[in-house]
């Protein structure tokens, strides 16, 4: 069972907008990715197994091409 679960929310690029969700939804981890209306434009849900986790999944996240600005919320 996974014990860290986050959801990231993610300002992007709008015309690749589909095409970062599907890069995310390739991510180890990640359950669900949403569009969505507002300051953010994409929430990616994920379980991790540990905090140690944590810094790779962002890194991974990070590196998409798109991705402008990320807030990061641990559901405890």
């Amino acid at each position: 069972m996974k014990s860290l679960r986050i959801s990231v929310l993610i300002q992007a690029v709008g015309k690749e907008i589909w095409e970062i969700c599907q890069e995310i939804e390739g991510i180890d981890g990640i359950k669900n990715v949403k569009v969505v209306i507002g300051t953010f434009d994409v929430i990616a849900y994920a379980e991790l197994n540990t905090a140690n986790d944590l810094r790779p999944f962002l890194d991974r996240i990070h590196r998409i091409k798109g991705i402008t600005r990320t807030e990061t919320c641990i559901a405890i």
